[in-house]
């Protein structure tokens, strides 16, 4: 289960899935992907997942290659090795054979640390730089306490203007627990044509209708003129017959980017309206 999905970009309630998990006798694993930065995550000893797994590039501004790997003492034993393995790897014992050789000073620690500890061929470079990232973090943007609320807010607010520039809606529920993060998703004015026999919902009959084999055409048409005509880079998707835009509040960004955003987005639309990708196709 995911801490925020990919696309959609919402928020999942991990915490209640990982008790029905416990209470069900399955093993929980968390994809953290899009959390350690985003997303409180104070309370992970507490939610207690079996396994959990997140990176720092994303929201905690450090170099790529950089991930958290959090397993509970009780499930270590069930963790063989990092991949690539090197000198820390330690097999499983078998009767009748030798220690494995490791030319590594000897350590006190234990296995399943010395597993992931040491590879060889690894840049570390990205694992020192989160002390200062966590530190600057900190001392010029006011600590996590301040920055998760602020990314969530500008999030929500974020989408609203741009929903109320494209005419369409934000993706989220009463409880408004699926924008409870820094990422939120925003309905383009293009709908899919309904296959035959089949109706189109009601509140996208104003919409443009792209036949449905023109989908990903469109979308790759999309995707190319914001990157090389407005030089920016927006997740596109298709979702219930709609596209949809998802967008990332950041510490660096204000409202005026997502006013700009919902300017561009409200543009290439239009373009795709008008049939400019067919030319593409």
């Amino acid at each position: 289960m995911d801490v925020v999905s990919s696309l959609p970009g919402v928020r999942v309630p991990f915490e209640q899935l990982v008790e029905a998990c416990r209470e069900e006798g399955v093993l929980s694993l968390v994809d953290g992907a899009q959390g350690i930065g985003m997303v409180d995550l104070s309370h992970l000893g507490k939610v207690d997942p079996d396994f959990f797994v997140s990176n720092c590039h994303k929201w905690l501004h450090v170099p790529r290659g950089c991930a958290v790997f959090y397993v509970p003492l009780r499930n270590q034993h069930l963790i063989r090795s990092s991949v690539p393995t090197s000198h820390g790897f330690v097999p499983l014992p078998v009767p009748g054979e030798k220690p494995r050789f490791n030319p590594l000073p000897p350590s006190k620690k234990s296995a399943f640390v010395n597993m992931f500890e040491f590879i060889g061929t690894l840049d570390n470079s990205p694992y020192l730089c989160i002390k200062d990232s966590i530190q600057w973090r900190k001392e010029v943007l006011g600590g996590e306490e301040r920055i998760i609320p602020a990314l969530t807010e500008l999030a929500r607010a974020g989408g609203k203007t741009v929903a109320e520039i494209l005419g369409t809606r934000v993706l989220d529920n009463e409880e408004q627990t699926m924008t409870r993060c820094a990422m939120v998703n925003v309905a383009l004015p293009l709908a899919v044509q309904p296959a035959e026999g089949r109706e189109l919902d009601a509140d996208l009959s104003e919409l443009p209708l792209i036949p449905k084999e023109d989908i990903g055409v469109v979308t790759n048409w999309m995707l190319e003129k914001l990157v090389y005509e407005y030089n920016t880079f927006v997740a596109l998707f298709v979702y219930s017959g709609q596209w949809w835009a998802r967008l990332s509040a950041q510490v660096y960004l204000g409202m005026e980017d997502f006013d700009w955003v919902g300017r561009t987005l409200r543009e290439v639309c239009d373009r795709v309206a008008k049939g400019e990708y067919k030319s593409k196709a």
